[in-house]
């Protein structure tokens, strides 16, 4: 132990550092260590494989996925009817229309689109369907004429378009036939 500075003999020089442990050599600035070089040797590797994973897959992450599992169901976002003149031949059809908005790839969407295809031809000439894709830009006018922020989102409507009843998020193919139902025998 080592006087305090003032109590030392300033003649005396003062006592050498303690010697540097073994495993640490010190590095030049500008250098990196062997453990950060093995790092950024791993991170360049990862990032390689990932790369040669996602372009040996042959598909694009923008590829639209089917609708409903299977591929059964409605058409894939730009490749069906054109959703605003499917809704205005609704409309001049006279019957009590519903409207779907989803995606072809979320979850919930799947779900009530599979649903909606199950029960379309059980209310062939009572209840027009109308499919709107919010991923094809062909859409984007309805957008405008309801009102709704997320998907899948139903809306019912009487025959001359007004909303008798609405719903957004999953919903059981029960309770999809039960509104389906109140819907026509409200024509």
């Amino acid at each position: 132990m080592t006087a305090p500075d003032h109590e030392r003999d300033l003649t005396t020089p003062p006592p050498p550092p303690p010697p540097a442990a073994e495993h640490q050599t010190p590095v030049p600035a500008g250098t990196l260590s062997p453990r950060a070089k093995i790092a950024v040797l791993g991170v360049v590797v990862i990032a390689l494989v990932a790369a040669l994973a996602l372009r040996g897959t042959g598909t694009p992450a923008t590829t639209p996925q089917p609708a409903v599992p299977g591929g059964a169901g409605l058409p894939a976002p730009g490749s069906g009817p054109d959703p605003v003149a499917a809704y205005e031949d609704a409309l001049e059809a006279g019957l009590p229309i519903y409207v779907l908005f989803h995606s072809a790839t979320c979850p919930s969407c799947v779900e009530i689109t599979a649903a909606s295809v199950d029960a379309r031809p059980d209310y062939e000439g009572s209840v027009t369907f109308v499919d709107v894709v919010t991923d094809d830009p062909r859409s984007r006018p309805l957008f405008s004429r309801f009102n709704f922020q997320f998907i899948p989102t139903l809306f019912f409507l009487a025959p001359d378009g007004s909303v008798v009843d609405q719903h957004t998020g999953p919903l059981p193919a029960e309770e999809l036939r039960a509104r389906l139902d109140a819907l026509a025998a409200g024509s």
